[in-house]
C-alpha cells in the first residue's frame, strides 16, 4: 500500500509538472527568451544609438571642474533660492537639470550643456512622459516591456508575468521531484533513440538550470508582484497619506546650520563630485546631484554614483551644502544603507546578472536559452508521446513547437521593422512583425515536417541575425565595431558580436536538424 501510495503521489506531481509546463510554455518561454535582451539592455541602447553618444561623457567627473559648476550655478540662478532641483547625467548623451513643480507629479525639465555654459528652455513633463522612449531607444523597450509586461497594461502585465514567474517555479521543482537527475543523467550527453534522446535532455537541461531558474524566478516574481500591490501595501500602512509614506521611504534630510561666517562663494559641486568619485572606489560613475535649500544656511547635496552593469553599487554620498563637509552615506532609494535597501539592490542584480560586469551578463543569457531549451524540449516530449488518434492536441503541439523555435527569428525581424518602417510607430512595426513571424512559424510546423520546418526557421533566423550588424550600420552610420577603440561604445561592438555568434549558432543547429533528418530518411529506405 505504501508503495502504491508513492507511486500515486509521484503520479499526481508529475501531472501537475506536465500540466504547468504545457499551459503556460509559450508566454513563459517569451519571457525567457526575451530576458536576454533585457541583460544587454544598457548595451543594446549604445547600439542603437552610438552616432549620437559622446564617449567621453560616462559620469559627471568627466566634465571640466570649472565649466561644471559655472553651468550648473547659471541654471540654478534661474530660480529664487532656496533652489531644490537635481542634476542628471544620462551616460552618453546629455545633462538635465530637473525641478519638482508645487503642482504635484510635473518636472521644469532644462537640458545643459557645460561645455558651452549654457542652459535650454524649460520643458514641464510628467516623470512618465520623460521616461518615454525615443524612436531609438524604442528599440531596447520593446524587448523590454515585452519581457517585463509582454505588452499588456501596466498593472495587468506585471500581475501576469509574476504569476507566469511563480508556475514556472512549481514546474520546475515538481519536475525535479519527478525525474530527480542523478549524476549520470547531468553528466553524460544522451543516447538512444530520439525519444530518448529527447527526455534524456530535458532532464539534463532542467538539472543544470535548476538553480538559474529558481533565482531569476523568485526575483522575477518580487520585481512584478512588488509594482503590483505596493500602492494597496502603501496605502494600507500609511491610510493613504503620501507625505507619511514619503517621509519612510525616502527619510527627510535635516542639517545643522554651521555657525561660521557665511561662505564668500558657494561650495564647488565639482569639488563633491570628485570626492564622491574617490569614495566609491574610483570606478562606479558619478550621474548625479540633488541639492537642496541651495543657497540656504541649512543647505545639502547628494551626490549619486550608478554603475549600470553593477547594480549592487548604488550608492549616494550627502555633503553640507554651506561648508562641502561630507556627513554620511546614503542609499540609491530611501535613507541611508540597510539591510532591506541592499537586498532589494540584490535582487535586482541577481535578476539582470548585473553582478560582475559582462561576464556575469554573458553567463546568464546562455542559462536563460538553457531555460527556454528546457520548455521547448518539454514540449517536443510531450508531442512525441501524443498518440496518433489525439490529431488536435498533436497539431496544437507542433504550431506551439514552431512558434518557440521562431523566437529568434520574430525578434530579428522585429528588429528589422524598427530599422526600416521608420514613418511607422517603432512599437506598433515591430509589434507587427513580431507576432507575423510566430504565426507563419505555426503554420510551417504544421505545413511541413516538423523537423524539416524548424531547420528552416533556424537557418532563416541565423541569416537574419549576421545581417543585424549591417542595419546597425544603416541606421546609425557608425561601421559594425569601429567603435571598439572607444570604451563607452564598446557595448555596442559587443552587441555585434553577440549578433554574428548568434548567427553561428543558429545556422550549426540548422544544419544540424538538416543533417539529422536526411541521415533517417537515408536510414528508412535502406
Amino acid at each position: 500500500m505504501n508503495e502504491l501510495s508513492r507511486r500515486g503521489g509521484r503520479r499526481a506531481v508529475y501531472l501537475l509538472h506536465r500540466s504547468l509546463g504545457l499551459a503556460t510554455v509559450v508566454l513563459t518561454t517569451v519571457v525567457l527568451f526575451t530576458g536576454a535582451f533585457t541583460v544587454f539592455a544598457y548595451e543594446f541602447r549604445s547600439w542603437a544609438l552610438r552616432d549620437r553618444l559622446d564617449p567621453t561623457l560616462t559620469s559627471l567627473r568627466d566634465i571640466e571642474a570649472t565649466k561644471l559648476d559655472a553651468t550648473i550655478a547659471s541654471a540654478l540662478a534661474l530660480y529664487e533660492p532656496p533652489v531644490e532641483a537635481t542634476i542628471w547625467l544620462e551616460p552618453g548623451t546629455r545633462l538635465e537639470l530637473q525641478l519638482e513643480h508645487e503642482t504635484e507629479g510635473h518636472l521644469e525639465v532644462r537640458e545643459l550643456d557645460p561645455r558651452a555654459e549654457q542652459v535650454g528652455p524649460p520643458r514641464v513633463v510628467t516623470p512618465e512622459a520623460l521616461r518615454e522612449p525615443t524612436y531609438r531607444e524604442s528599440a531596447k523597450a520593446f524587448f523590454d516591456e515585452l519581457h517585463e509586461r509582454l505588452h499588456l497594461r501596466f498593472y495587468l502585465g506585471r500581475f501576469v508575468t509574476g504569476l507566469l514567474g511563480v508556475l514556472l517555479l512549481v514546474s520546475a521543482w515538481t519536475g525535479l521531484v519527478t525525474h530527480w537527475p542523478r549524476r549520470s543523467t547531468l553528466l553524460q550527453l544522451p543516447s538512444g533513440r530520439l525519444r530518448q534522446k529527447l527526455g534524456a535532455l530535458h532532464t539534463l537541461l532542467g538539472g543544470w538550470a535548476l538553480l538559474f531558474l529558481t533565482l531569476t524566478g523568485v526575483s522575477g516574481v518580487y520585481l512584478s508582484w512588488f509594482m503590483v500591490t505596493q500602492t494597496a501595501v502603501y496605502g494600507s500602512a500609511f491610510d493613504a497619506n503620501v507625505e507619511a509614506a514619503r517621509a519612510v521611504l525616502e527619510p527627510p534630510i535635516v542639517v545643522e546650520a554651521r555657525p561660521d561666517p557665511p561662505r564668500e562663494r558657494p561650495v564647488s559641486l565639482a569639488a563633491l563630485v570628485a570626492d564622491a568619485h574617490d569614495r566609491s572606489g574610483g570606478e562606479v560613475p558619478v550621474t548625479s546631484i540633488k541639492v537642496s535649500g541651495w543657497g540656504s544656511p541649512r543647505s545639502y547635496a547628494l551626490v549619486g554614483v550608478y554603475d549600470i552593469h553593477r547594480k549592487p553599487t548604488q550608492m549616494r554620498f550627502l555633503y553640507h551644502g554651506d561648508t562641502g563637509e561630507y556627513l554620511s552615506r546614503w542609499g540609491r532609494v530611501g535613507g541611508p544603507p540597510s539591510f532591506g535597501s541592499r537586498a532589494i539592490q540584490w535582487v535586482r542584480a541577481l535578476h539582470y546578472g548585473n553582478i560582475d560586469g559582462a561576464w556575469t551578463k554573458i553567463l546568464w543569457v546562455l542559462f536563460g536559452i538553457a531555460a527556454c531549451a528546457v520548455t521547448a524540449s518539454g514540449l517536443l516530449v510531450w508531442e512525441r508521446r501524443l498518440s496518433s488518434d489525439e490529431v488536435a492536441l498533436k497539431k496544437l503541439a507542433r504550431a506551439c513547437i514552431g512558434v518557440l523555435a521562431a523566437l529568434p527569428l520574430a525578434s530579428a525581424v522585429a528588429l528589422y521593422a524598427w530599422g526600416v518602417l521608420t514613418p511607422w510607430p517603432p512599437f506598433a512595426s515591430m509589434g507587427l512583425a513580431f507576432s507575423a513571424s510566430l504565426a507563419v512559424a505555426g503554420w510551417l510546423a504544421l505545413r511541413f515536417r516538423l523537423r524539416c520546418a524548424l531547420s528552416w526557421l533556424l537557418g532563416v533566423a541565423g541569416v537574419a541575425f549576421a545581417g543585424l550588424p549591417g542595419l546597425g550600420y544603416a541606421v546609425t552610420g557608425v561601421a559594425p565595431f569601429a567603435s571598439v577603440s572607444q570604451p563607452f561604445l564598446d557595448e555596442a561592438a559587443l552587441v555585434d558580436l553577440g549578433f554574428l555568434f548568434s548567427a553561428a549558432v543558429l545556422l550549426s543547429a540548422s544544419a544540424a536538424l538538416a543533417l539529422s533528418a536526411r541521415r533517417d530518411r537515408f536510414e528508412r529506405l535502406t
